[in-house]
């Protein structure tokens, strides 16, 4: 695993969250952001690992712009690796069977029943047993900077990515290298970050 990867328990929390058998390739995936034509390489928990920047248009030199495109080329890699993992996944004899026929009409799909409950009240007693104190409520949390502090990521271990914010002068007039090296650098910090969730 590389120095920059995301560390293992940011995978093991993604297998707890989607199950076991979700990543069938462990393999890093490329994803390509048209409009700014960034691309974006992720693990097999889909988080970003290496990033090439050829040149930065305008639209990614603002902090929203940037988030914006990397989010962009994270989704594109996310969907290769999905579709990826389906295809070693495979389909048991029984369920190709049952694709074929509900696209001949011969199954039809139904949404299993989910019982009603009853309205949720407050308690009137209180309640005894443990609660989430503001630390574990917001551990998901997770933030990593470049070394040079001009560029910092914000993330959380259910969402992955939700903004990249820094200094607005290193954006406008940085190279595509520099660019990449800080974001590689915030992107390993918040990885590792995320091994204490």
């Amino acid at each position: 695993m590389s120095s920059l990867a995301a560390p293992d328990a940011w995978a093991d929390t993604v297998r707890r969250l989607r199950g076991e058998d979700w990543m069938r390739t462990t393999q890093h995936t490329w994803g390509y952001d048209a409009e700014t034509g960034i691309e974006v390489q992720v693990d097999a928990a889909s988080w970003p690992v290496d990033f090439r920047i050829a040149e930065i248009p305008a639209e990614a030199r603002t902090w929203s712009g940037l988030t914006e495109a990397v989010r962009r080329a994270i989704s594109a890699a996310t969907i290769a690796q999905l579709a990826e993992n389906t295809e070693a996944r495979g389909l048991t004899p029984e369920r190709e069977q049952r694709a074929r026929d509900a696209l001949a009409g011969r199954y039809r799909l139904t949404a299993p029943r989910i019982p009603r409950r009853g309205p949720i009240r407050r308690p009137d007693v209180p309640v005894a047993g443990p609660t989430a104190s503001a630390a574990t409520r917001h551990r998901h949390r997770i933030e990593g900077s470049s070394r040079a502090g001009e560029l910092r990521v914000e993330a959380n271990s259910i969402y992955g990515m939700t903004r990249i914010v820094g200094d607005d002068e290193f954006l406008a007039t940085c190279a595509p290298d520099l660019l990449r090296y800080a974001l590689r650098e915030a992107f390993a910090d918040a990885g590792h970050a995320a091994g204490g969730v």
